[in-house]
């Protein structure tokens, strides 16, 4: 038989089958045809800003879609229709979670999900969207940080110190993150971790990546450094700030020098609270702080000392009659009863002091007559400090 008879033959055998196909591979043939011409109408709807005809064709679409990511693509590009251009911000959220049921770790849905959410004030179920997000997407700082400040502005301190930690891990040390940390600690009551983002923001601070403010930031931060040691009990760390102050902020040294004595007291360090005592005199020559030294040095027997710190409270307080008293009780030290006398008796010029003044001379020369031994009773002889 010729070769074309026989295909002729087998051609007529088909034919029936071509006009009239197994009825399932019929219904498989037009749900592919309607598969493909659905995801192509919705596609260009959407880009064309079709919005209506959009929604309708991926609907047509999911009714034939089997390909899991593409039907959590259908749901999502749906959503994000109804969330922009139809304003309809709870069916957009049913359907993201139509996506979701899909694929829970849908980085667009739970995204979009999440802002929608914090729109409606439902910020527990945002963090929950956003926390699947950081899993899926760990890359993606800006999802973290998203989270971190939700947590935050909740109070979720916890939470929220976790996540900025992880975007130090990730991005770096960024003053912003490490200040943010720093607050965080320091108002949940754990000192110890905000002084420990203080000193790295410090450390970052002296590498000079903080900019033109560096210098006014270093005061302020030395400060926040300082109250969180005074919270610890850290003196030595205190005063070893104190000292950093001293240098970043030598305007305001008085009060640094001040805060030295104040804490070298309690820990009964004698020699911090010397170091104090004539920087704040060195800073202020009329203070109180002359006249404790003085009596230091005195009580200690450093005359040379106590001469010159009297020297300098005097040269600013000339006719101090405070100053004449410890004049005279350097003077009675010194061997030098007549001219410790005389700045006794100047000193009895100021009424303030004039009882004082009267008990040191009485100390050095007693009451011979009965009206200066009355006197003396009256006055209290046994009241000889001022």
């Amino acid at each position: 038989m010729p070769a074309t008879t026989f295909a002729k033959l087998i051609l007529a055998a088909l034919l029936p089958l071509v006009a009239c196909p197994a009825a399932g591979w019929s219904a498989a043939a037009t749900a592919a045809d309607s598969l493909r011409k659905y995801r192509f109408l919705a596609k260009t709807a959407r880009e064309t800003k079709d919005w209506d005809n959009a929604l309708v064709y991926y609907g047509r679409q999911l009714e034939y879609e089997e390909d899991s990511k593409r039907r959590r693509s259908a749901y999502y590009q749906s959503a994000k229709i109804e969330a922009s251009a139809k304003k309809n911000p709870k069916k957009a959220a049913a359907l993201l979670h139509r996506a979701l049921e899909i694929d829970s770790t849908y980085a667009n849905a739970n995204n979009l999900l999440s802002y929608l959410y914090r729109q409606a004030g439902k910020q527990d179920s945002a963090a929950l969207c956003l926390e699947r997000l950081v899993v899926a997407r760990p890359q993606k700082t800006q999802f973290r940080r998203t989270l971190a400040d939700l947590y935050r502005r909740q109070g979720q301190i916890a939470d929220a110190c976790r996540h900025y930690e992880l975007l130090v891990e990730q991005t770096g040390e960024s003053p912003e993150l490490l200040e943010i940390l720093a607050l965080l600690e320091e108002s949940a009551g754990r000192h110890v971790r905000a002084l420990e983002w203080r000193r790295r923001l410090l450390a970052l601070q002296s590498k000079g990546k903080l900019g033109a403010s560096a210098a006014v930031g270093q005061r302020a931060l030395l400060e926040q450094i300082l109250a969180l040691l005074r919270q610890t009990g850290d003196v030595s760390g205190a005063l070893e700030t104190l000292g950093k102050l001293l240098v970043a902020d030598p305007a305001n040294s008085y009060s640094y020098f001040s805060q030295i004595v104040e804490l070298a007291e309690k820990s009964d360090d004698q020699e911090a609270r010397r170091r104090g005592l004539e920087g704040m005199a060195g800073a202020d020559p009329g203070s109180a702080a002359v006249v404790t030294l003085v009596e230091l040095h005195l009580h200690e027997k450093r005359l040379d000392q106590a001469r010159r710190w009297l020297e300098h409270g005097m040269a600013a307080a000339p006719g101090s009659a405070q100053f004449l008293v410890l004049r005279g009780d350097l003077l009675v030290l010194e061997g030098k009863e007549e001219e410790a006398l005389q700045a006794f008796e100047r000193a009895k010029l100021d009424p303030n002091w004039e009882r004082v003044a009267q008990q040191r001379i009485w100390i050095m020369r007693p009451p011979e007559t009965e009206e200066e031994k009355l006197k003396k009773e009256f006055f209290g002889a046994g009241d000889s400090e001022g």
